[in-house]
C-alpha cells in the first residue's frame, strides 16, 4: 500500500494542493479527476518525486514510471531503441511492443511515426522498467476511440502480469471508467469525492462524477 498523509504543495506562493490524504492499494488503479489548476498533475509530480512537498508518502514509490502529457521519445532513435534504452529485457519490450500494437513502427525514427504511436512508446517505455507504481498523466489524448478501447485492455493485462499501482490523471470520464477501482476529484486544492468501486456498473460511477465535476 502507497499512503498520502497530509500531503501539501504550493508553486509560487499559491497553494495547489491542501492536506491530501489517499491510500493507494497494491495492484488498484486511481483515477484522479478535476477541473484544469485543480492540482491534478501536482499530485502526480509528488508522488514521482519531481516536486518539493509537505507531509508524507509511504510506501514503495522508489522506482516510478511516469508518463507525462507530451510524448518524450527520442526523435533520432527508432521506435525499438527508445524502449531499449529503460530495459534490455528483449522478450518482455517484444510483448509490450506487440499489445500496444507497436510492431508496424517499431524499426522507424520517432520522428517519423504519428503521436498516437509516439504515445504508445512512452506507454512501452513506463511498462519497460518493471516499476514500483505508475504515473501516467493524459496519457491517451492522441489515440482514436477503438484503439483507446484496445490499449485499455492491455494495460490491463499487462498489470495482470506485472502487478504494481497505478495512478493516472485524465480529463475523460471514460478513460477512469474502464480502466479504474478508485476515483479522487480534486477541486480548490482539497479531494472533494473519493470512492473505490465495489458491485457498480459503469454508468452508476459515470452518473456520480459527471454530476459533481458539471458543479464545480
Amino acid at each position: 500500500m502507497i499512503e498520502i498523509k497530509n500531503l501539501s504543495a504550493s508553486y509560487e506562493d499559491k497553494l495547489i494542493l491542501d492536506n491530501i490524504n489517499i491510500k493507494i492499494d497494491d495492484n488498484e488503479i486511481l483515477c484522479i479527476l478535476g477541473p484544469s489548476g485543480a492540482g491534478k498533475t501536482t499530485l502526480l509530480k509528488s508522488l514521482a518525486g519531481l516536486i518539493d512537498y509537505d507531509g508524507e508518502i509511504i510506501g514503495d514509490i522508489e522506482s516510478p514510471a511516469y508518463i507525462f502529457q507530451e510524448p518524450r521519445v527520442v526523435e533520432s532513435l527508432t521506435v525499438l531503441e527508445n524502449i531499449k534504452l529503460v530495459s534490455k529485457d528483449t522478450k518482455r519490450i517484444d510483448s509490450l511492443i506487440d499489445k500496444l500494437e507497436l510492431n508496424g513502427v517499431k524499426d522507424k525514427y520517432c520522428k517519423k511515426i504519428s503521436g498516437g504511436e509516439k504515445e504508445r512508446v512512452n506507454i512501452a517505455r513506463a511498462f519497460a522498467i518493471n516499476p514500483s507504481i505508475i504515473l501516467m498523466d493524459e496519457a491517451f489524448n492522441s489515440l482514436d476511440l477503438g484503439l483507446k478501447y484496445r490499449i485499455y485492455d492491455e494495460i490491463k493485462e499487462i498489470l495482470n502480469e506485472n502487478p504494481c499501482p497505478m495512478v493516472m490523471v485524465t480529463h475523460d470520464i471514460m478513460d477512469g471508467i474502464n480502466l479504474a477501482n478508485h476515483f479522487i476529484i480534486l477541486n480548490d486544492n482539497k479531494i472533494i469525492f473519493d470512492f473505490k468501486r465495489v458491485n457498480e456498473t459503469s454508468e452508476e460511477i459515470y452518473n456520480q462524477i459527471f454530476n459533481i465535476l458539471k458543479q464545480i
